[in-house]
């Protein structure tokens, strides 16, 4: 999987603009070091969007300084 961070969000994290590529492992490390768990279904790990998940989701985001556009319908977009 290719992530490549950009402007604000990749300064603010400490990230350069040049593409790194992750293992599952290191995607694992750093969902947890964000707060969102994964959890085992059997032969693999997965995030679930639970709506603590998505709140949480929400909160990053909002902390990292990402202007995002709201979602009509969405609850954790009108709480924020």
């Amino acid at each position: 999987m290719q992530i490549a961070p950009r402007g604000k969000f990749a300064q603010r994290i400490g990230i350069s603009q040049n593409y790194y590529r992750y293992n599952s492992r290191e995607i694992g490390w750093k969902l947890r070091n964000l707060g969102l768990l994964s959890r085992h279904s059997g032969t693999r790990k997965t995030l679930r969007f639970s709506r603590d998940v998505r709140r949480r989701i929400h909160r990053l985001a909002a902390q990292f300084g990402l202007q995002l556009p709201k979602v009509a319908d969405c609850e954790d977009c009108k709480e924020m």
